[in-house]
């Protein structure tokens, strides 16, 4: 058995303060699509710290160095097997700045998940550390 997971992910800066995102996931096993996620997102940041920037000076994420970032998502998620799922996912991410060079990034997901009418609803919280 061999699995495969591709990902495409594109993004669009329309402002120094917004960013369209849009992005393509998939599952495949043996060859076949087994799932995929589709759809764009909407990020909205603060202006960056200078802290921030000097952390991430060799990171090519340019909202690592946004203290408060803001992102508002649809995903379409296509099944052969069940009906079609659609989500929407607000999530928020604080990036944190601490002496010397280490970062700390903390988000806090909601996910509004539709399928058959009915909708179901999951928070995820998720915490990462980066130092130089």
């Amino acid at each position: 058995m061999t699995a495969f997971l591709p990902e495409v992910n594109s993004n669009f800066r329309l402002s120094a303060n917004v960013r369209l995102v849009f992005d393509t996931k998939g599952y495949m096993e043996d060859g076949e699509l087994n799932r995929a996620q589709i759809g764009p997102s909407l990020q909205l940041n603060i202006r960056p710290l200078e802290k921030l920037k000097r952390i991430t000076i060799f990171d090519m994420d340019d909202m690592k160095p946004m203290p408060v970032v803001l992102t508002i998502g649809y995903r379409y998620l296509p099944s052969s097997v069940q009906p079609a799922i659609h989500r929407l996912q607000p999530i928020v991410v604080f990036h944190i700045s601490f002496p010397g060079t280490f970062c700390c990034r903390t988000g806090t997901a909601e996910t509004l998940t539709g399928q058959n009418g009915s909708f179901a609803e999951r928070i995820e919280t998720d915490s990462q550390a980066s130092g130089a």
